[in-house]
C-alpha cells in the first residue's frame, strides 16, 4: 500500500513538473516529456497492467490542462503504451539502453502522431480549429532526441545506483 501511495505521488509531480515547470524553461519547451520517458522505464521494470494504470491516471490529468478534448491524451497513452509493450515483447530480446532509446523513440513518435492525427481528424469534423506546420516535424524530432537523451542519462543513474537489472542491463561494453 504504501509503495501505490508512493508511485501516486511519484505521477503526480511527474504530472506537475510536466505541465508547468518544463514548458517555462528556454531549452526544454514542448521538448522533453518526462512522462513518456517514466512510463517506458514503468514498461521495463513492471507489467504492462500497472503503467496502463499510471496512464490512464496522468491521462486523465493531462486532459484535463490540454486545449484539446477530453479523452485524447489519454488514448494517445494508452494506445501507443501498448503498441511499444508489443514491439518490447515481441522484437526486443534486453532490457540494454539500446532497447530504451528504441522504445523511448518509438514511443515519442506514436504518441505525437495520434494527437495529430486526432487532432487532423477532429478539424476536419469542425470540433477543433487545427492548422498543419511544418514545424511540427522538426519539433518532433528534437523532442524524439531529447527524451532519448533524457532517458539515457536516467537510465544510467537508474543502473549506477541499482542492483536490480545489473544482471539485465547491458552498460559497459555491450552495446
Amino acid at each position: 500500500m504504501i509503495k501505490k501511495i508512493i508511485w501516486a505521488i511519484w505521477i503526480l509531480l511527474l504530472i506537475v513538473l510536466q505541465i508547468s515547470f518544463i514548458p517555462n524553461l528556454d531549452f526544454a519547451q514542448n521538448k522533453i516529456n518526462l512522462l513518456l520517458i517514466s512510463f517506458t522505464f514503468f514498461l521495463l521494470a513492471f507489467d504492462l497492467k500497472t503503467s496502463l494504470i499510471w496512464a490512464i491516471i496522468a491521462g486523465y490529468f493531462l486532459d484535463y490542462y490540454s486545449n484539446l478534448p477530453f479523452g485524447v491524451i489519454m488514448i494517445s497513452l494508452i494506445f501507443s503504451l501498448s503498441l511499444i509493450y508489443l514491439f518490447f515483447h515481441n522484437f526486443l530480446t534486453n532490457r540494454s539502453l539500446l532497447s530504451l532509446a528504441t522504445l523511448v523513440a518509438s514511443f515519442t513518435f506514436l504518441y505525437n502522431l495520434i494527437i495529430y492525427l486526432a487532432s487532423f481528424i477532429l478539424e476536419r469534423i469542425s470540433i477543433i480549429q487545427w492548422q498543419w506546420q511544418w514545424t511540427a516535424v522538426t519539433g518532433l524530432l528534437w523532442q524524439t532526441v531529447a527524451n532519448v537523451g533524457v532517458a539515457a542519462l536516467i537510465f544510467l543513474l537508474y543502473n549506477f545506483f541499482s542492483q536490480k537489472f545489473k544482471k539485465s542491463f547491458m552498460v559497459k561494453g555491450n552495446f
